[in-house]
């Protein structure tokens, strides 16, 4: 398999993380794949043969899709002869380019013109310049209210939150799930346990998860441990 990543337009990069590829030959077997969670929306192109995602939906050749804001782990096969090409949007950033409320695409793959591409290979460029040309202006972005939660590390109460930024819990709430599918708190719980996980990764044996888990703002590490299978699917120690 061959997974590359590729940095958009300076003019886009506070709003799109990355364009990515997925490629697989003809010859290689199926593999199972995990995908977690990120607080990232993403569309996805099919440039090469119908890929089954779920016993639900197969990407078609030629197909677009958008990927919802995902609360849980997806878990599927990666198949052979298989050309994807994605758009990874910030957490966000997608209301940025299209008028859309994410809030009943959370954790759903949908079909989605995205006026994009059509055709089966992938310009950087050309892409740059047909999104450059989509960007707006979003009234009551959130930015600055996802990047405090990511300063934080996901430990700031919603009425903290709220108050900081001057606007009403219930107008942030219906915000949130409006740029981003998922409430404000469900999306600081997100951010807490990417950081924790990042944690535990790069302190293997030095820290105990129960450690960890107070420095995160979690009960003690049977929380934790709870916190990390429902994103990921595996107990911390899988780590």
């Amino acid at each position: 398999m061959s997974y590359r990543e590729h940095t958009p337009h300076p003019q886009l990069r506070s709003y799109i993380d990355a364009y990515w590829t997925v490629q697989t030959a003809a010859h290689d077997l199926p593999a199972p794949e995990r995908i977690l969670p990120d607080g990232c929306v993403d569309i996805i192109f099919n440039l090469g043969t119908a890929v089954a995602v779920n016993p639900q939906l197969t990407m078609a050749t030629g197909g677009t899709y958008l990927v919802g804001t995902m609360t849980r782990f997806s878990a599927s096969m990666r198949q052979p002869a298989t050309s994807l090409l994605g758009i990874r949007f910030k957490p966000g950033c997608f209301t940025a380019f299209y008028d859309l409320s994410l809030e009943t695409i959370t954790d759903r793959i949908i079909p989605f013109n995205s006026g994009l591409i059509t055709g089966t290979t992938f310009d950087p460029d050309v892409l740059d310049k047909l999104l450059l040309d989509k960007i707006k202006t979003v009234p009551h972005s959130l930015l600055p209210v996802i990047a405090d939660l990511y300063h934080y590390k996901g430990q700031l109460t919603i009425d903290r939150l709220a108050k900081k930024h001057f606007i009403h819990n219930r107008q942030l709430e219906r915000q949130f799930k409006q740029q981003t599918g998922i409430s404000p708190k469900a999306f600081a719980n997100l951010v807490r346990y990417r950081f924790a996980l990042q944690h535990i990764k790069e302190h293997r044996a030095g820290a105990s998860l129960q450690d960890i888990a107070f420095e995160h703002g979690y009960y003690d590490h049977a929380h934790l441990s709870n916190e990390i299978r429902k994103y990921t699917g595996l107990h911390p120690s899988g780590y």
